[in-house]
Parts: C-alpha cells; sequence; structure tokens
C-alpha cells in the first residue's frame, strides 16, 4: 500500500493498489474506493 503525502504533488502508482476516488459533491468518509488494475506509462 503506498501512501501519498499531501505536500507531494504526483504519486507512482502501481498495479493493485487501492485508491480513493475523489468526489467534491460528498464528505471524504463517503468518497468511492478504487483499485488500479493496469496503468499506462506517459512522458509526464
Amino acid at each position: 500500500m503506498n501512501i501519498c503525502p499531501p505536500s507531494k504533488v504526483t504519486c507512482q502508482f502501481k498495479v493493485d493498489d487501492v485508491v480513493l476516488i475523489h468526489d467534491d459533491r460528498f464528505p471524504r468518509n463517503l468518497w468511492s474506493m478504487g483499485k488500479i488494475i493496469e496503468t499506462y506509462t506517459g512522458r509526464d
């Protein structure tokens, strides 16, 4: 499990990481959870 500190702008996600899906309509405790199943390498 990777935990990205708030001070970092980006994190390196990998397959099988569990993530929170940010949604401005709800408080943080109601955000959906997701699982990374595939990543795509980009220039940035």
